[in-house]
């Protein structure tokens, strides 16, 4: 899973550290989550923050990465299922 960084947010062109490691993952076979859609997505992106005290994510980031990763396993899940 990649988490974004704060300033990823309000900047739609500064992707390219999900998009580098995506390539070097598919590369692998290595599974991959970008959260950074999600963050985007959000009604108040920068509360996915700690922003201005630090750039650690708040409640409201690790929740969405929290749904993130659970839909992700359960796509890979029901994918092994039904082949």
């Amino acid at each position: 899973m990649a988490f974004a960084d704060h300033s990823q947010i309000e900047h739609a062109n500064w992707s390219q550290p999900q998009q580098s490691l995506s390539s070097i993952c598919q590369r692998l076979n290595i599974p991959f989550v970008d959260i950074l859609p999600q963050l985007r997505r959000h009604a108040e992106p920068l509360k996915t923050f700690l922003v201005p005290q630090d750039a650690h994510p708040s409640a409201e980031g690790y929740s969405i990465a929290a749904k993130a990763a659970a839909d992700f396993i359960y796509e890979q899940f029901k994918q092994e299922r039904t082949s």
